[in-house]
C-alpha cells in the first residue's frame, strides 16, 4: 500500500536556495480512543510567515533555523502555555485551542480563526478535507519506537 502524498513539504528560500523540510508528525489519541495524525509544528502552534516562525501559542517569533523552533517547543514557557491552552473538549477531532478570547487555533489546519468565523471554518472543504487526511494517516503512520 502506498502512502500517499499528503500535503506539499515546506519550501524554505535560503540565499536563493529552496530547502525542503520534512515534516515530523504525531499520533494523538482523542478520549474517544480515535487516532488523528497531525504536523509537530501544527500541534505545537508553530506556523510559517515569510522568513519566520511564529508560534501562536506563545505569540513570539523566531528564525527559520530549525534548531531555533525545535528548542521554542521544548521550552518551560512553550510547555506551560501549551497546558494553559488546551484542545476544546466541545469541538472533539477538530482540534481547536482558544488562544485568546477572541481568537482560536486550528491544529488540523495549522491556521489562526476568528472566533466568530470558527463554525464556517470548520464546516469549510479545506478543514473537512484536513480533518480527513489526518484520520487517514492514523491508519498508515505508526510510532516510532
Amino acid at each position: 500500500m502506498s502512502i500517499p502524498v499528503l500535503r506539499r513539504p515546506k519550501q524554505v528560500e535560503k540565499n536563493n536556495n529552496i530547502i525542503i523540510e520534512p515534516e515530523d508528525f504525531m499520533i494523538l489519541t482523542l478520549k474517544n480512543g480515535k487516532k488523528l495524525v497531525v504536523s509537530s509544528d501544527s500541534y505545537h502552534g508553530i506556523i510559517t510567515s515569510s522568513n519566520i516562525y511564529k508560534c501562536v501559542i506563545c505569540n513570539e517569533e523566531f528564525s527559520l533555523a530549525k534548531g531555533d523552533k525545535e528548542k521554542h517547543k521544548k521550552s518551560h514557557k512553550h510547555k506551560q502555555l501549551m497546558i494553559l491552552s488546551p484542545h476544546k473538549e466541545d469541538f472533539a477531532e477538530n482540534l481547536i485551542r482558544q488562544i485568546e478570547t477572541d481568537i482560536c487555533y486550528c491544529t488540523i489546519c495549522n491556521v489562526v480563526v476568528p472566533s466568530r468565523t470558527l463554525t464556517r471554518h470548520l464546516s469549510a472543504e479545506g478543514h473537512t478535507t484536513e480533518l480527513k487526511k489526518a484520520k487517514l494517516r492514523s491508519f498508515t503512520y505508526q510510532p516510532l519506537l
